[in-house]
């Protein structure tokens, strides 16, 4: 590639690096700043950080509450915690502090009524119609057929179907039923009954059974090597005496990747 095809990749690898180097550069002023018992307004007002506050809750998605490691680690802080340095998963950092746990509280009945009116209905709803499917599954174990309904009929069904329409987690309960028995499971406005014709028995010398087969080997070999390597290395370092720093680990990696 010459280097003016290039040019336009070039220059905006350059540009994305040197913020990170910058911001390589920065993480240990702000941990020495913290180490210290700076406040986060003394750590804004002497770095190039951004100070800000957000009313967090599990249903917070906005901002910085997108981020999986922001909401992992504000879950995981209490009051009383110290803020420290943690990495955002496109390169930026952050700390945090909590100011106020605030308790979860019932909103007024006014406010709610009509959310409450239909939430009740509609769990009233599913419920009746769960005592329905206990007849429905009843009455396919003695029969082996669902009298009076249109059933949708699957076969060759493997667990790793997806099926249109269905909530999550039914195929694996179908899976573990016995040949004649079935099940229901709830969904979002309706109850879902599934039975069990029959089984067909796995065979492993079909052409797509052996790739099947042999993937699922090559995992386990995997697996096995990764575990021993893991027991070797607790094993050498509890005979030997090491001890390791995983946070220093971390912070080091995270610095070389930033200056590739």
């Amino acid at each position: 590639t010459s280097f003016e095809e290039a040019r336009d990749e070039l220059t905006a690898e350059l540009a994305g690096e040197i913020p990170r180097r910058m911001l390589n550069d920065m993480v240990d002023d702000i941990d020495d700043l913290l180490a210290a018992g700076a406040a986060l307004e003394e750590v804004a007002s002497d770095t190039a950080m951004q100070l800000a506050t957000i009313d967090f809750s599990a249903n917070s998605n906005d901002g910085i509450a997108a981020y999986d490691s922001f909401r992992k680690i504000a879950n995981a802080t209490n009051e009383k915690d110290f803020p420290e340095i943690n990495n955002l998963s496109d390169g930026g950092i952050f700390a945090l502090r909590v100011n106020e746990i605030v308790e979860p509280t019932l909103r007024p009945l006014d406010e709610v009524k009509t959310l409450v009116i239909t939430d009740w209905t509609k769990e009233a709803t599913l419920k009746a119609l769960e005592a329905k499917a206990e007849i429905v599954i009843k009455g396919f174990e003695n029969s082996k057929s669902f009298t009076g309904l249109q059933a949708k009929s699957e076969t060759e069904a493997l667990r790793n179907n997806v099926f249109e329409n269905l909530p999550t987690g039914l195929t694996n309960k179908i899976f573990k039923l016995d040949t004649g028995n079935a099940t229901s499971m709830r969904g979002t406005s309706s109850v879902f009954v599934a039975g069990l014709d029959a089984i067909t028995t796995f065979d492993p010398d079909t052409a797509e059974n052996q790739i099947l087969v042999e993937t699922i080997q090559s995992q386990i070999k995997a697996q096995l090597a990764n575990d021993l390597m893991t027991i070797y290395a607790e094993t050498l370092r509890e005979d030997v005496g090491l001890s390791i720093n995983q946070t220093a680990i971390n912070q080091i990696n995270a610095q070389i990747l930033g200056s590739n």
